[in-house]
């Protein structure tokens, strides 16, 4: 019999409800790992003022570090609570507020390899398109549109990449397999999910666009606060997704 996932759509009302009898300690990391993430950003873009060039690469080195740093920690601590409410446990504070060493290794290991893999597929898609656009130019935007399609479906795929290594069931390597597998038997049930993470993504981004164009420099920070928000939401989204599709798994 085929697992069937959690709806997306049935997930995020599951989201708000949980998020709502439980706020505090899940905002309150969104606030301060978003605020360090967002400290990194600045640090690393204003590094070029600074006038001396031992500054400004000592501030590119730091913005670079709490930038990483910081957003392993967040992907680490939404993962780890929407873990813990979708159980139906509250969100311990301590746990998500603590560096997991090896549980980051492993979530950096797993990332480099998603982004090694994406880059050898459009390297591959520009070399198909070299050639086609030499010996046959008519079929050179089919490489393109391949390339992009295969990248889609990887990423895709790995929705649940952050899961599978804070649950602890799975290694790097074995969670990017798995995700693979799983987008061949679940396509389009990736995909409605998928498209719920992209409408969530854009709220925030079109509130700071809006914010932008009302007042210059407004919007990064609306921006900014309206993920606080957000983030939770789309993160445990997912993660209740991902409950659903283990209970499945278990017969439970």
């Amino acid at each position: 019999m085929k697992t069937r996932l959690l709806a997306p759509w049935r997930a995020l009302q599951s989201s708000l409800r949980q998020l709502r009898r439980h706020p505090g300690p899940v905002l309150l990391f969104s606030a301060c790992s978003g605020g360090l993430h967002l400290l990194g950003w600045l640090l690393f873009a204003s590094a070029e003022n600074r006038g001396s060039a031992v500054l400004n690469t000592a501030a590119h080195l730091l913005g670079l570090a709490l930038y990483g740093g910081s957003l392993l920690w967040m992907i680490d601590g939404f993962t780890r609570a929407g873990l813990q409410l979708a159980s139906g446990d509250a969100p311990r504070t301590a746990s998500l507020f603590r560096w997991h060493g090896r549980c980051h290794w492993n979530l950096s290991l797993a990332l480099l390899l998603l982004l090694a893999l994406v880059s050898l597929i459009l390297l591959s898609g520009f070399g198909v398109w070299s050639v086609l656009l030499l010996v046959l130019p008519a079929l050179a935007p089919a490489a393109v549109v391949l390339a992009s399609l295969a990248c889609g479906a990887l990423i895709l795929s790995q929705l649940f990449l952050a899961c599978w290594i804070v649950a602890g069931d799975l290694t790097p390597l074995g969670a990017v397999r798995r995700g693979w597998r799983l987008l061949a038997g679940h396509g389009v049930e990736l995909l409605s999910l998928g498209a719920v993470v992209v409408l969530l993504s854009a709220g925030p981004l079109a509130l700071g666009l809006l914010a932008e164009a009302v007042r210059a420099g407004l919007g990064i920070w609306i921006t900014a606060l309206a993920l606080v928000f957000t983030l939770p939401l789309l993160a445990t989204t997912v993660t209740n997704s991902f409950q659903g599709l283990r209970l499945r798994r278990s017969g439970r």
